[in-house]
């Protein structure tokens, strides 16, 4: 199906508002833009508009309706917005869609629609859970682009309000309708219960079981319960278990909790002589009073056995494959407290289905940001595991391979993958001038944000098959996604000062990019000087390059100012007053500048015209400004100059499209 855009108003509709065969009074759609998703109140109203004589707003909830018991979702109604100054027995009947879309991109959006008979006792109607915020915060599949972009998205509402002829049109709401509003005035009698299986850890990739409220990574997707408060865990329990297919007796449920070094592990099994219990005891008593809770299917082998022997603890287990370079979850184990840790290698083996005697490496899972190498000899005691800890394993690599892994760019072990993991940041790579096209996509990287400057312009060049020396990177403005400032190439400039410099949404950010025709990080008019020098920088007198070795020269003031160059390096521009060299022949001399002559006042002078369109351009930024000062008036200099080119001060200004053929050059030797 064709993607459509929300501002295309009338396909849109026609997309996603049915023909309910009614006469349509009037037909209204309103954009209401918000900024800085993250810091909104709880409940929000857009100004009212006006749609078949009523008027309207838009009521949203951006973390969730104020009765839900979490705040993962978004709740987004359409509400009549003044019931009190309308006459007794009013009521209206629309039609609707609400959407939140991309600021830049209207073709990526979240949409439902319903129809409703709105009256004193239910003028607002929309859709409690409208969306999970994980779906809209996160790049989704079949987009470069999430929906909330750096804190910033578009609500829209399109409203059809449809004639009443008989003043009963949609007098009976529908069940769904009256269950989805009874649904929300009961909110706060249920809690959430989100429950991780052996499944959805093995999909996992990154630290903990699975990831709730980690900033660098999406929420991962659980098996989701709306539980009564009331509601005994038995009840509950058996619910989990037909759920998932399995025997009430296989079932063992641990409770999550969020410990002081920022993990988020099972702490405790919920005991069967808890049975009878309520949910919201046990939320009380084991999972600190959190509004939802946090649960690990534990599948028991022996249902005769339904608590955890004593003396052991639960462990997970992921593997990390360096050849994969990938880090999954692949299980829990029992372990005696007074095992030593080599006694998983067994263990490991049968479930990897390896070789007997595979040397391993056993690494835990302390925090983010520290993965401690185990000690093989040492008992679990003694290495301080405890229920819900986790440990990595990797095969054992020799130092050829490690070698080879270091030359590669690749990850040779956990610690240095998790803090990938832990600084990953997605970066969008957008033509700055062009439309995105099989030669200038857009597409999309996901990099560390320890990685530098040259890092990410050789992962995109070699997206791009182009050389990276001739691209030239922009960032963006978070608010509006406009180009913000060239980036200059530099080794020791990182990712995280390039994200943390251009978006909110440390995450996920957008730069521009330029393939360029030359080796430069400057302007498309006036650029810095190429990193190779036109002549080396030397004592005064002395004057030697790759044109002119050792011949004398003297520094020019108002050419000998320092130019910066991409590298770093300070370029002068050198006028030789001594010695001048031969002219250049006929057939080397290169093209000469179109030159007009400006009268006026008793005077007159010649320019160049491409010089004077430079002059002029209102467009420079004022790095460029500062380098007009180094083009030279061929005509007020009385010495005998080298031969000298503007694409020495401007190297690249020819590359640009619409100057391409017409660089300007000086001539010594009467040339000027």
């Amino acid at each position: 199906m064709d993607t459509v855009s929300v501002h295309d108003h009338e396909a849109f509709a026609a997309r996603h508002l049915p023909d309910l065969s009614h006469g349509v009074k009037d037909f209204q759609v309103y954009t209401w833009r918000l900024t800085n998703w993250k810091k909104l109140e709880q409940r929000i109203t857009s100004p009212e508009f006006d749609c078949g004589g009523h008027k309207w707003r838009i009521l949203l909830f951006p973390f969730g309706n104020s009765n839900s018991s979490s705040n993962d979702t978004v709740s987004v109604y359409l509400d009549y917005a003044e019931p009190n100054k309308s006459p007794p027995g009013w009521h209206a009947c629309a039609q609707f869609a609400l959407v939140i879309s991309n600021v830049h991109d209207p073709t990526i959006y979240t949409v439902s629609h319903a129809q409703h008979r709105f009256i004193a006792d239910e003028c607002d109607w929309g859709f409690t859970r409208f969306s999970e915020l994980r779906k809209l915060f996160n790049i989704q599949k079949g987009h470069l682009r999430p929906t909330i972009e750096e804190t910033s998205a578009d609500v829209t509402v399109f409203v059809r309000v449809v004639e009443d002829p008989t003043g009963v049109l949609w007098h009976e709401e529908p069940p769904q309708h009256e269950a989805k509003r009874r649904e929300r005035e009961e909110q706060h009698l249920f809690l959430t219960a989100r429950v991780i299986t052996d499944d959805t850890f093995a999909r996992h990739e990154g630290f903990d079981l699975v990831t709730f409220d980690e900033k660098n990574s999406p929420q991962s997707v659980l098996p989701t319960f709306r539980i009564l408060k009331q509601e005994t865990y038995s009840t509950f329990k058996s619910r989990v278990a037909a759920h998932f297919g399995i025997p009430d007796n296989k079932v063992r449920l641990w409770v999550l909790v969020s410990r002081q070094n920022k993990t988020v592990r099972p702490h405790m099994h919920i005991p069967e002589d808890k049975a009878s219990l309520t949910v919201e005891m046990i939320r009380n008593n084991m999972a600190a009073r959190r509004n939802d809770l946090r649960l690990y299917l534990d599948v028991i082998t022996y249902p005769s056995k339904p608590d955890p022997p004593p003396g052991y603890s639960i462990v997970f287990l992921k593997h990390f494959d360096t050849s994969k370079q990938t880090l999954h979850g692949v299980g829990k184990v029992y372990v005696s407290r007074n095992s030593k840790v080599e006694d998983l290698h067994p263990i490991i083996h049968e479930r990897m289905r390896w070789t007997p005697g595979t040397p391993l490496r056993l690494y835990e899972e302390i925090r983010p940001g520290m993965i401690r190498s185990m000690k093989p000899k040492l008992t679990f005691s003694q290495s301080e595991i405890q229920n819900g800890d986790v440990i990595c394993f990797q095969v054992k690599q020799e130092k050829k391979e490690l070698r080879y892994l270091d030359n590669q760019g690749l990850y040779s072990n956990p610690s240095d993958f998790y803090d990938f993991l832990q600084n990953r940041v997605t970066i969008i790579f957008r033509p700055k001038f062009e439309e995105p096209d099989n030669d200038h996509p857009e597409f999309s990287l996901v990099l560390s944000k320890k990685h530098n400057y040259d890092t990410m312009s050789q992962r995109a060049a070699k997206h791009l098959r182009h050389d990276h020396s001739k691209l030239r990177f922009t960032t963006t403005d978070a608010a509006n996604g406009h180009p913000k400032a060239i980036l200059r190439q530099s080794a020791n400039q990182s990712i995280a000062d390039i994200v943390g410099s251009s978006c909110v949404n440390t995450t996920t950010t957008v730069i521009l990019y330029e393939k360029r025709d030359t080796h430069d990080q400057g302007s498309a008019r006036l650029s810095t000087v190429s990193p190779r020098p036109v002549c080396t920088k030397l004592p005064r007198g002395t004057h030697t390059g790759p044109e002119h070795p050792a011949s004398p020269c003297t520094s020019v003031d108002s050419c000998s100012s320092s130019l910066r160059a991409t590298a770093g390096e300070e370029v002068p521009l050198t006028l030789v007053a001594d010695s001048p060299p031969s002219p250049p022949s006929e057939a080397n001399k290169p093209p000469q500048p179109s030159r007009t002559t400006l009268s006026g006042a008793g005077t007159s002078r010649v320019v160049d015209e491409v010089v004077e369109a430079i002059r002029q351009d209102k467009d420079l930024d004022p790095h460029q400004e500062r380098l007009l000062g180094c083009i030279v008036d061929p005509s007020s200099i009385s010495t005998t100059l080298v031969t000298s080119s503007l694409s020495r001060c401007i190297p690249n200004w020819h590359s640009s499209g619409a100057c391409r053929g017409r660089m300007p050059s000086l001539w010594a030797a009467g040339d000027g």
